[in-house]
């Protein structure tokens, strides 16, 4: 995994400072055109959080899905990457779910956005049963593994899952519904 860029953090946080509420934050960022116009609001993106969940709740790892930010310091992280290197990362979590199409696996044209401290290479982010005691897996840095029938797997790269990995981002998961990135945060921004 590489080192993730932030080349718009200074003018982020600068645009942030002294507002406690995500959602006004998020319209500021885009007044002051640091994330583009229809940002808000726009269908097609979504953010999600582990924080909406105490630890221990048998619900803990289900992330909770919201047009908005649960807080300042996720808009942050996700925003300080600067809008090219967002569009992107949307490009190519849409790319990886079309090349597994032919897998079956869903195609959603939502991204959802996650921020969290630590994601595993081998954290699984789609899956699928092909036969009895046989399932295709794909994780994390885009290795692709599908049994051949034979008791045997066939490893694949999905060239734009391994892409995200490399800049420090990631597949987090896969459905019907979106398809979910997630960010590392941004060290000391509360």
């Amino acid at each position: 995994m590489g080192d993730v860029a932030r080349p718009m953090l200074a003018e982020v946080l600068a645009a942030v400072e002294g507002l406690t509420d995500p959602a006004e934050a998020q319209e500021r960022l885009v007044s002051r055109g640091l994330l583009p116009e229809g940002w808000c609001g726009d269908g097609r993106r979504g953010w999600a959080s582990n924080y909406a969940m105490p630890a221990g709740s048998p619900f803990d790892n289900l992330p909770m899905l919201g047009p908005n930010p649960c807080t300042i310091p996720e808009l942050v992280a996700v925003a300080s990457l600067g809008w090219p290197a967002i569009q992107r990362a949307e490009e190519l979590a849409r790319a990886a779910c079309a090349a597994l199409r032919e897998y079956g696996c869903p195609t959603p044209e939502r991204v959802v956005w996650r921020v969290a401290p630590k994601f595993h290479r081998y954290d699984t982010v789609w899956s699928r049963d092909v036969r009895k005691a046989e399932t295709m897996v794909l994780v994390r840095d885009g290795r692709f593994d599908v049994p051949d029938g034979f008791g045997r797997i066939v490893r694949h790269i999905i060239l734009p899952a391994e892409v995200l990995w490399l800049d420090g981002l990631a597949l987090d998961a896969i459905t019907a519904d979106a398809v979910r990135i997630v960010a590392p945060p941004v060290g000391g921004v509360r």
